[in-house]
């Protein structure tokens, strides 16, 4: 069995002047998973930041 988590920072910006490290938007996931016949089985919740939603996700497989 797998646990672990991720953290991301990131944004778009339409030119390259306006970059802002202070305008980077924040989101994370967490996951568990387990060795199949198939291959590895993944469970992960996510989220970000200014959003009322979180995204649920299922992976079957190597993850690149």
């Amino acid at each position: 069995m797998y646990a672990g988590a991720t953290f991301e920072a990131a944004n778009v910006w339409p030119d390259r002047k306006d970059i802002s490290i202070s305008e980077m938007i924040l989101g994370g996931n967490l996951f568990l998973g387990v060795d199949t016949f198939f291959g590895p089985l993944y469970l992960a919740y996510g989220r970000a930041e200014h959003t009322d939603e979180g995204t649920i996700s299922l992976y079957l497989g190597k993850i690149f």
